[in-house]
Order: structure tokens, then sequence, then C-alpha cells
């Protein structure tokens, strides 16, 4: 069992379906994504992508069967990547995390930036409505009789 994409996998086995038709092996004329990869489940399998260390931004093909485990068929649609590709996309997909959990932090900043400056014109108007009260009691008991 290997890890892909996140979530577990079982290797594939020999025989793969293809809409009905059996075939032994994973390769097939045409492009990959245009065929319908059937499982052995009677599952469509789906098309997903690897993002691990050895494959990153491959596109493969599993079924995720009926509990949610993937079954035996697998398939990659695209031809492994180069080996400036493999040292590239991890590098750009950590910058990536890092931007993402920054912009993150940030946002929450700003909320909480945003929280202070509404208690902050609350107690500005209440500040006011004080001030403004003061003047007019000052100004009703300092009127001449």
């Amino acid at each position: 069992m290997s890890s892909v994409g996140g979530s577990r996998y079982t290797p594939p086995r020999k025989q793969t379906s293809y809409s009905g038709q059996t075939s032994t092996s994973s390769h097939h004329s045409g492009p990959a994504e245009n065929h319908l990869l059937l499982c052995e489940c009677g599952i469509p399998a789906v098309m997903r992508t690897s993002w691990t260390p050895t494959n990153p931004g491959r596109r493969f093909r599993g079924c995720l069967g009926k509990s949610g485990h993937y079954c035996s068929t697998f398939e990659w649609v695209d031809e492994p990547g180069c080996e400036r590709c493999m040292t590239v996309i991890p590098g750009l997909l950590r910058r990536l995390s890092r931007s993402t959990a920054d912009a993150k932090a940030f946002e929450e900043r700003i909320r909480s930036l945003e929280g202070r400056m509404r208690n902050m014109r609350m107690k500005m108007y209440i500040i006011a409505i004080g001030a403004a009260f003061s003047y007019f009691v000052m100004y009703i008991s300092c009127r001449p009789r």
C-alpha cells in the first residue's frame, strides 16, 4: 500500500476494465483522459492529482470503491514528470502553503483590528454622548432664572 494524494490505495492488479472491455495493461492508445475507466466493482474511476514528492502534479485515475477505500483499479493519466519538475514543484507547493498560511494570519489580524476599531468607535460615541449630556446639565444649571 502506498499514499497517493493524501489517500491510501492498493497497487493495481494486472487486469483493468475500460467500459466493460478487459485489458491486461493499464496503458492504451489515445489520450487516457478520454476513456472511461471502470473498476471491477463497477464504479467509474475518478481522476485525481498526486502531490507526493515522487509524482508531484501527476494525474491518475483510481476507484474509491463502495467502502471509500481505493480498489485495485489504478491508472496514471500523465507521463512521469522530468527531474527538474520533481525538484521545483514541491518547493513551489511549500511556498504556496506558506503564502496561504500567511494570508490566513493576515485575515485574522484584520478581523481582530476591525473588532478593536468597532470597540473604539463605540467608546468614542459614549464619550461624545457623555460630554454632550454634561454640557447640557451645566448649561441648565448655570443659566439665570
